[in-house]
């Protein structure tokens, strides 16, 4: 049997893969300092549950990309969900994915422009609803 390096075997069959992308309105008093403890306590949380994310923050909206397991993926949204430390989430999109495309990295929190921000999240959004699509016909 050839196995997919991306994919987790459990006693019922191979796991595949889900992402989640959202966008997060960050609470307007959140410190530097509260930030720094978020994204270490965010950065166990994932690796405990096996879980790649990549962060944008622009100030005030945090766009957030996150893969691995379906269970991971969840209790990340969850988690996320709920926070005292976020005003709005908005999920942009969510689904099965194939390989792994931050396949064991770090949390990681890159703080961009907001206009930088702010044109990502216009131009994602069709093409994570494109590739969903795509994968539920198959």
């Amino acid at each position: 049997m050839c196995l997919d390096v991306n994919s987790q075997v459990h006693s019922g069959g191979i796991v595949p893969n889900r992402a989640v992308v959202l966008v997060i309105s960050v609470a307007a008093d959140l410190s530097q300092d509260r930030l720094s403890a978020i994204m270490c306590y965010a950065s166990c949380f994932i690796r405990e549950v096996d879980v790649s994310e990549v962060t944008l923050l622009d100030g005030c909206r945090f766009l957030s990309y996150m893969e691995g397991p379906m269970s991971g993926v969840s209790a990340t949204y969850l988690r996320c969900l709920r926070s005292t430390s976020h005003t709005e989430l908005v999920l942009l999109g969510r689904g099965r994915i194939g390989p792994r495309r931050l396949a064991y990295w770090p949390m990681c929190c890159q703080r961009v422009a907001r206009e930088r921000c702010c044109d990502l999240h216009v131009r994602v959004r069709p093409v994570l609803r494109s590739a969903l699509a795509g994968r539920r016909r198959q």
